[in-house]
């Protein structure tokens, strides 16, 4: 348990596999009798262990590299502090700061959902779903002096006009 929170500790996640690893080193270095092979643990010996232990089995999606460093506190500290530098240096106000976030979207395309079935044989019936190739992107934008900008769709093949 103490392995498992020091990895925690400094964000790391250690998988199912990773444990089994940790634990067979840990047997093999005990082995004593040379006669016979070293005790392993077994298939389900991880997650019977985390069971036990209340430990939360999540499960994760590796991230890139770059989105990973880009986690880094002390990366951060930097770049706001070169970012204070240079509002300072260029005399920058508040109302020119701006924050733009953008989000592509499809259009008609939902997310899993859990459905009621009372009888088996609709069990094994599968409903279709009609999705559109469409796609959309809409941005959210904010002032660094708090003024909000409404959000913005863009369709494909639209053009947005100002007045």
């Amino acid at each position: 348990m103490l392995w498992i929170t020091r990895l925690n500790d400094i964000r790391q996640r250690p998988s199912i596999s990773l444990l089994k690893q940790f634990v067979n080193r840990i047997l093999i270095n005990r082995y004593i009798d040379p006669t016979k092979p070293p005790h392993t643990c077994g298939t389900k010996w991880a997650t019977r262990f985390c069971k036990r232990r209340k430990v939360i089995l999540k499960t994760e999606v590796p991230k890139e590299a770059k989105r990973q460093a880009a986690k880094d506190p002390l990366l951060i500290k930097e770049w706001f502090n070169a970012l204070g530098r240079d509002i300072e240096k260029y005399a920058v106000q508040h109302k020119d700061i701006y924050n733009i976030d953008k989000l592509g979207i499809r259009i008609g395309q939902g997310k899993k959902e859990k459905v009621l079935i009372i009888h088996n044989k609709a069990a094994r019936c599968k409903a279709g779903k009609a999705f559109s190739r469409k796609s959309a992107i809409i941005t959210e934008t904010i002032c660094a002096d708090s003024h909000v900008i409404p959000p913005l769709i863009i369709f494909k093949g639209k053009t947005h006009q100002m007045r």
